[in-house]
């Protein structure tokens, strides 16, 4: 029984091959020139190329023309409707060349030189498959029926079957034509022996021309990418027989076309010597030279951005904010006003604090008298008593007294000659600050007190360095202070950075660098442990040490975002 049902199905497969096979002859009529287009003119055999805009059948278009190969796949035949040198519209192709396909051919729509359309392919060994096709592939819907009886019927892509579709051959556009009898391909070899003769007068015409032309060589390159990889392209207008670089063999190409890619070195004009020669042995050379810079392995540093900062929720915090870059008798502090003003931002942004809460002093604005109104009237005014949080950033100049038993800040109008008279001793600005009692007090000093300058420079000869103690006549346990430096070392700026180190990374860790846990906020701890990795990197390319220091409460909330 199961030998019967086996034989049914081979008998149904073979008459669906026989119908496909009728409905191929039954539209082949329609093939020979439908449209009854002129006939193409004769080719120009002075082109190299055998078809395409730049081949010997460049002028064919809006014609009906049969042209045999004679330089790549010789001996196919392609016949029927031509735009602009290719196949285009109705058509045929024969392969006969001596390859794989040889014995196949094709009867249906072109499309820029590509089978694309509608139309029927027929394998050497009578396969046949009739549909749809896109760019020389299977594709759309279409019925291929094999010899040995099997049939697929349905979906196609990219020449694959992609699962099984009704297909109603009784719709299919009239213009596919299926012209598979193999007995008109016997008739072609005399056919194709006498289209492929050419006089002998033209050879010897042709063949002094050939050997005397000169090479269009053309030759483009990329420029070297990161890891120096350039694509160079060669372009001659010859058949051409050998392309070598550089000593190296390339080999032959028919239509002279190359892409190559190659390694340009390092820190140096890299040259390549480009030599072609065509099939009748003449030559081009031409030299390129291709330079690769070493890309700069300097750090690139983000430019302070307020922006990234999210706003935080109003409050009552009161901020004073001092920046003394050109000082009046001292050396100046370079980039402490860019410190202070960038500062004002992040204060707003970063801590809350509204701008009426804030006093900004720069330069001349930030005398002695200036300072002290700010900490003795102005702040009493602002703080409501153990409910308001204070925070005071300082960018300038700082300095132990003779003895190093104190410290000083230098206001603008500082004379290091007479700083016991015109510096602020620290101890009276923190005792102005417990007076208004505060809930808190947050202080950032980008200020060293070493007795020199940011750039190295001595400030002052006999300045002795004072430790940073936790003792209640320094700072008092409600204080939370972060200095720039330990007592021996420089607060240094950065040109690169345009700030001062200490000041630049303390920013930049509020706009969220600091969240080591990424909670969205930013504690006393996450601060300190992002200012002392980034600032002793810093100031290590200026080939110091700086280490910033922190008193304080741990694990207390700075900043939440």
């Amino acid at each position: 029984m199961k030998i019967r049902l086996s034989q049914q199905k081979t008998l149904l497969a073979a008459f669906a091959f026989v119908l496909l096979y009728c409905f191929t002859l039954s539209v082949s009529a329609e093939q020979t020139n439908p449209k009854n287009l002129p006939l193409c003119p004769k080719p120009d055999y002075s082109k190299f190329y055998d078809v395409g805009k730049n081949g010997r059948t460049r002028n064919w278009t809006n014609c009906w023309g049969r042209y045999v190969l004679e330089r790549v796949n010789i001996g196919d035949i392609l016949e029927g409707e031509w735009q602009n040198g290719r196949l285009n519209g109705q058509g045929r192709y024969y392969f006969l060349a001596e390859n794989k396909l040889k014995g196949n051919n094709y009867v249906g729509e072109f499309e820029n030189g590509w089978i694309h359309g509608q139309g029927t392919y027929t394998w050497a060994n009578g396969d046949k498959y009739v549909g749809e096709h896109k760019h020389g592939k299977r594709y759309g819907l279409g019925i291929k029926a094999s010899v040995n009886g099997l049939q697929q019927e349905g979906i196609w892509e990219d020449d694959k079957f992609i699962r099984e579709a009704k297909v109603n051959l009784s719709t299919t556009d009239n213009k596919l034509s299926a012209n598979a009898d193999r007995a008109d391909i016997k008739h072609e070899p005399k056919q194709i022996v006498q289209e492929r003769r050419i006089p002998e007068q033209d050879k010897r015409e042709r063949e002094p021309q050939r050997q005397s032309q000169n090479i269009n060589l053309q030759v483009t390159h990329t420029q070297p990418s990161a890891d120096g990889g350039i694509t160079i392209y060669v372009q001659t207008n010859a058949d051409t027989a050998s392309l070598i670089i550089n000593g190296e063999e390339q080999g032959g190409r028919i239509n002279g076309d190359y892409t190559i890619k190659k390694v340009a070195r390092a820190g140096q004009d890299t040259k390549f010597i480009i030599t072609a020669t065509d099939i009748n042995g003449n030559k081009a050379a031409q030299t390129i030279s291709v330079s690769r810079p070493v890309l700069d392995s300097a750090p690139k540093f983000a430019v302070l951005d307020p922006s990234k900062v999210k706003q935080r929720q109003e409050s009552n915090a009161v901020a004073i904010i001092i920046g003394i870059q050109n000082y009046k008798r001292v050396p100046k502090a370079d980039f402490a006003n860019d410190d202070a003003r960038v500062f004002y931002d992040y204060a707003i942004r970063a801590l809350g604090i509204k701008p009426e809460n804030i006093k900004l002093l720069i330069d001349e604005q930030a005398d002695e008298v200036e300072i002290l109104n700010a900490f003795q009237s102005w702040l009493p005014i602002k703080v409501k008593k153990l409910k308001t949080d204070v925070y005071v950033f300082y960018s300038g100049h700082g300095l132990p007294s003779d003895d190093g038993k104190n410290l000083y800040i230098l206001p603008f109008g500082a004379d290091k000659q007479y700083i016991d008279r015109t510096a602020l001793n620290q101890q009276e600005i923190i005792r102005s600050l417990q007076s208004a009692q505060p809930k808190s007090v947050t202080l950032f000093m980008d200020a060293c007190y070493s007795g020199q300058i940011r750039t190295g420079d001595t400030l002052v000869a006999s300045a002795r360095p004072i430790a940073l103690k936790t003792t209640d006549t320094l700072f008092p346990p409600e204080f939370t202070v972060f200095t720039a430096s330990s007592s021996d070392q420089i607060a240094s700026s950065s040109p690169e950075l345009k700030h001062g180190i200490f000041s630049y990374y303390v920013m930049k860790g509020m706009e969220g660098d600091a969240d080591e846990n990424n909670d969205g906020k930013i504690t006393t701890d996450e601060l300190q442990n992002y200012l002392s990795e980034m600032v002793s990197k810093q100031a290590l390319m200026l080939n110091r040490k700086q280490s910033p220091q922190f008193l304080g409460i741990s694990g207390r909330v700075l900043v939440s975002r």
